[in-house]
């Protein structure tokens, strides 16, 4: 199996259109705008770094998101609750830093989580699901306080 992906910037806008052309069993199959129908992103361990992209708040078809064990360091994505459909993020592992942003309440279909050992801090934000997951989620930020672990040090 062959593939090829072209990346198209939209001008005005943050959002990347990629065309998919998969080559199997000597056919050819295109898909437009393709990122539009990602499902699952997983690219853990992979030695990525930087920032996490902007764009992938805009990916709001997204039900799995896997960015662990890389380098990537900076704030979460602003936007990020806007990925309502998201079900899994992973996100342990990195250099990312700052605050879990507020509108992770939108976030109602959130189901696994993993921020752990990564530098974040500050209070974790008082949204119902977000206290339900266990405090191996969040273990390995220092600076990270309130339900599920320990209050203000």
């Amino acid at each position: 199996m062959d593939f090829q992906v072209r990346y198209d910037y939209i001008p005005g806008s943050y959002l990347y259109i990629g065309d998919l052309l998969i080559q199997w069993k000597n056919q050819e199959s295109e898909y437009k705008n393709a990122l539009l129908y990602l499902k699952i992103i997983d690219l853990s361990s992979n030695k990525l770094v930087g920032g996490i992209p902007k764009e992938i708040a805009e990916m709001r078809g997204l039900r799995s998101l896997n960015l662990s064990r890389n380098d990537l360091n900076g704030t979460f994505v602003e936007g990020i609750g806007q990925m309502k459909l998201l079900e899994s993020l992973n996100l342990s592992r990195n250099q990312l830093s700052g605050m879990i942003p507020q509108d992770f309440a939108n976030l109602t279909f959130l189901s696994v989580l993993d921020l752990s050992n990564n530098h974040l801090l500050g209070r974790i934000p008082s949204i119902t699901q977000l206290q339900s997951f266990d405090r191996s989620s969040y273990s390995g930020n220092a600076q990270l306080y309130g339900p599920p672990l320990e209050e203000c040090p």
